[in-house]
């Protein structure tokens, strides 16, 4: 049956819209939309109106799901290791966007979407800085979240629309990577190159405005990636432009100069590596499927007994060695073929579009550099644990694989929005 030409489709553009302005301003909203999004796919499915198209990331994602279960069925499952795969539907907004994703052409659109308000909420998240501001909060009468800096109590962390400072920065990364390939591509995401510097440099502010030092080194990260990406000249531009901006801000707010030192402070640090400790322990004792996805907190508290520095205890803060506690080495190994395959991807798509297809280099080159970004966010905090984290990639990983559909041919579903 063909796709219909009325509420189906006119539908499935406007989920999918709301879902891509959700991603930097609201987590529940963000979710409703997915959950409309993927109401929407499983009536597309059922009717005939589309199919699913296989993507070079099917075989790894299906591996990795399995070893989870796996992983649990061996640790021993319990109430709260079955609640822990509630949290994994979030992976939904890889198959919403590779299935419902007309073509490249509207994965591009979406993707100036995504700049565009992940750009507003940093000028807001700016003002954030100055004033305090904590609109949402404000209204609704709720305690606001948004502190002053701990050495410098005139200015405020920066959250944006979300309840921490550290979910904020780490999501932001996904835009970020957007906005800095259209400002160096051959053609960008419809916007302006100036623009899209402008966007990059204002979502960069906002950043390392948040005081998250784990996004700054990815960030960092970022930079170099595209400095390798780009040419000489737009590279040469994209680190120096970053490195200033960080600089300045840096030195002249002291409570970031505060942050920038605990950096490289042991001591300081001392807290964080002692959780590592703890979870390197477990790791020794639990190599192959750990101990369990899902039963972490309970199997894990025994390590952190042994390392009374480590103060926070409900999860590794490092994305690989939270996934190698609950699932082993099997399970890292899973999870790094994911991103492995969604690297390599990347990297074909961008000399493709660069041959072919000139105007899909950006989104393609974005989509990697946002992969880039919470790979090594994920090495400080466990971002593949937020929501409001992983939404963003998964809809990037998605884009991705949008644009990979197109440059091999593959058939598409969502005729009807051609």
């Amino acid at each position: 049956m063909p796709p219909p030409r009325g509420w189906w489709d006119r539908a499935r553009a406007i989920a999918l819209t709301a879902f891509v302005v959700s991603l930097p301003l609201s987590i529940s909203g963000a979710e409703i939309a997915l959950g409309v999004l993927l109401a929407l796919t499983v009536a597309g499915l059922a009717q005939g109106w589309m199919r699913w198209t296989r993507t070079p990331l099917d075989r790894p994602l299906l591996v990795f799901l399995s070893i989870l279960v796996i992983s649990t069925l061996s640790g021993g499952p319990t109430a709260a290791a079955l609640d822990a795969y509630r949290g994994l539907w979030v992976m939904g907004a890889y198959v919403v966007t590779v299935g419902l994703v007309a073509d490249a052409a509207e994965a591009r659109r979406l993707g100036r979407v995504l700049v565009l308000t992940a750009t507003a909420v940093a000028v807001y998240g700016i003002v954030q800085h100055f004033t305090g501001l904590d609109v949402y909060r404000t209204l609704a009468g709720r305690e606001i979240e948004v502190k002053p800096y701990e050495h410098d109590p005139t200015r405020f962390v920066v959250i944006g629309f979300f309840p921490s400072y550290l979910t904020y920065a780490h999501s932001v990364l996904i835009p970020l990577g957007f906005a800095v390939a259209a400002a160096i591509g051959p053609a960008g995401l419809s916007i302006h190159r100036g623009a899209s510097a402008g966007c990059a440099l204002l979502m960069g502010t906002a950043l390392v405005l948040s005081t998250a030092r784990g996004a700054w080194i990815a960030a960092g990260a970022m930079a170099l990636a595209a400095t390798l990406t780009a040419g000489r000249r737009a590279g040469a531009g994209v680190l120096v432009g970053a490195g200033l901006v960080g600089a300045l801000l840096v030195l002249s707010v002291p409570g970031l100069r505060s942050e920038a030192r605990s950096l490289v402070d042991r001591t300081a640090n001392a807290r964080r590596l002692a959780i590592y400790q703890a979870n390197l322990d477990l790791l020794v004792d639990h190599p192959v499927l750990g101990v369990g996805f899902g039963n972490y907190e309970r199997r894990a508290r025994e390590y952190y007994d042994r390392h009374p520095l480590a103060d926070r205890r409900s999860h590794a803060h490092n994305s690989f060695l939270q996934i190698a506690a609950e699932a082993g080495g099997v399970g890292l190994a899973a999870f790094c073929w994911i991103l492995g395959r969604t690297s390599a991807m990347g990297r074909w798509l961008r000399l493709w579009a660069l041959e072919r297809r000139p105007e899909l280099w950006a989104p393609a080159v974005g989509g990697w550099l946002g992969l880039v970004g919470f790979v090594v966010g994920g090495l400080t905090q466990h971002t593949f644990g937020d929501s409001e984290c992983v939404m963003p990639l998964w809809f990037a990983v998605g884009v991705l694989a949008v644009l990979h559909l197109e440059a091999t041919g593959a058939s598409r579903n969502a005729d009807s929005a051609r």
